[in-house]
């Protein structure tokens, strides 16, 4: 809504343009429309322009178009830092909105604080829009007590204000206070959104699974993601029966319906039922077709997996994505057909895949699982895996509680050479730094780990170097 405000006080007030590509500007009503205009304003050199770039400069729909297109949350800061130092534009509702959203997904308490002070010294304060989003913030970021404090000063809460806040309480795992603020609204207040919520709160854990059927009988109005958030419950906790007894009594399914009784059936090890499932559904998508293919390798059917996946690849249209290939590498090392391994990893140079996370991992396994010296990952992939990020080896995903992260990343560098002489022996190296990392119960066996390894690793370069010079 304030987009199409900012774009029709645009039309309003702006004078005629003068290029035909800024003619264009007052015709977009939302950023993807922007954003071939904002690329021909670059590729023209139209923003050279002393008055174009003038104009752009002090619009700020254009500012909230790019902020809104940025592909990080950093970036969308940046750019609304950016605007902000601009004195001939000054941030909207809709500017601060976007920062929020982008300190939310960045979980940036630091920035969030700060662009919560710039809003209580404007006009923008009593905006609801705006409180709402500062609820979903400090959620976010784990300060139930300050989103609460933010909740409680709101004049007139909508609905959104409600939901917001209940949704914080049940992520930061406080039933009792979203439980006491459900109960504090009328069923005229209560709209579908608040009673999934609440759904879903009790539905994922085994104590509260009770809680969400008893909810879910009285919620005035089920819909998909009701009857999908209790089947996925049911799943999770172990009880199929009473969630095929669900999906029967389902009025509508969609994809996700059907991924959960599929992923439960894997999970519980009945291969046959999910299979039928599969195949009795229409309308596939990848989510479905990863559930299966992960279901194979997970209960040790890799034949049935590999043959999945070229049937994916051969009969519809759906793309294997990450996972996909992630999946279908494990059945191959555990098969130990490399010839395939190969294949797959052809396949992710073609498409310009990103190795991070498990498909990385993956490939490494590919070659740990080869006979053979020769390096089977050749260096234009080993090379992003081992010298550009040390993260494809799920270190992300691991607490940081370590003080050394930059030194192993700058310590693979200088062994680099090694993996292209010794692509085995490296590769070894760094699935040990994996399981050390992921295994850190005790720091100091960590720490007592890495200065093995890394002696290990400086040997073996040692020995390298030796046999080149």
């Amino acid at each position: 809504m304030v987009l199409l405000l900012a774009r029709a006080n645009y039309n309003s007030h702006s004078p005629p343009a003068a290029d035909p590509a800024l003619g264009l500007l007052p015709r977009c009503k939302n950023p993807r429309d922007f954003r071939p205009l904002h690329a021909r304003l670059i590729t023209t050199g139209l923003l050279r322009d002393p008055s174009v770039a003038a104009r752009v400069r002090s619009d700020p729909f254009l500012w909230n178009a790019l902020i809104n297109s940025s592909s990080s949350p950093v970036r969308a800061l940046l750019t609304f830092s950016l605007m902000l130092s601009r004195a001939t534009v000054a941030a909207d509702a809709f500017s601060f909105s976007l920062a929020l959203r982008a300190c939310s997904r960045a979980s940036s308490l630091a920035v969030g604080s700060q662009i919560h002070s710039l809003i209580l010294k404007s006009e923008h304060s009593p905006n609801i829009y705006l409180q709402n989003a500062l609820i979903t913030l400090y959620s976010k970021c784990r300060l139930c007590g300050v989103a609460r404090q933010v909740f409680d000063r709101i004049p007139v809460r909508d609905s959104v204000s409600w939901n917001s806040m209940i949704d914080g309480y049940i992520k930061n795992g406080d039933m009792d206070a979203a439980e006491s603020l459900f109960d504090r609204l009328g069923d005229a207040d209560r709209n579908s959104v608040t009673w999934n919520t609440m759904i879903g709160g009790y539905a994922s854990s085994v104590d509260g699974i009770d809680a969400a059927r008893a909810l879910f009988d009285r919620t005035p109005v089920r819909d998909l993601v009701s009857w999908n958030l209790m089947i996925d419950g049911y799943v999770k906790c172990g009880r199929l029966a009473d969630a095929e007894c669900l999906f029967q009594q389902m009025p509508k399914r969609d994809v996700i319906s059907w991924a959960n009784m599929i992923n439960g059936y894997m999970d519980a090890g009945i291969i046959g039922m999910a299979r039928m499932l599969f195949d009795e559904m229409t309308g596939r998508d990848v989510i479905v077709w990863n559930v299966m293919i992960c279901g194979y390798v997970n209960n040790g059917k890799f034949v049935e997996a590999l043959h999945l996946f070229n049937e994916m690849r051969a009969e519809c249209d759906v793309s294997p994505d990450n996972v996909t290939l992630a999946a279908a590498l494990s059945a191959v090392s555990e098969l130990g057909r490399l010839c395939d391994g190969i294949a797959i990893h052809d396949y992710i140079k073609r498409n310009h895949l990103s190795l991070e996370g498990k498909l990385g991992v993956a490939l490494i396994d590919i070659q740990l699982s080869s006979t053979s010296d020769d390096p089977i990952l050749s260096p234009p992939v080993s090379e992003p895996i081992a010298n550009k990020n040390i993260k494809s080896f799920d270190l992300s995903q691991v607490p940081s509680n370590n003080n050394y992260p930059v030194d192993d990343q700058a310590y693979f560098v200088f062994c680099y050479p090694l993996c292209l002489r010794k692509p085995k022996q490296f590769m070894i190296i760094l699935s040990f730094f994996v399981v050390v990392r992921e295994a850190t119960v005790i720091p100091e066996w960590c720490d007592a780990m890495t200065i093995v390894l890394k002696a290990f690793a400086t040997y073996l370069y040692m020995g390298y170097c030796s046999t080149a010079t």
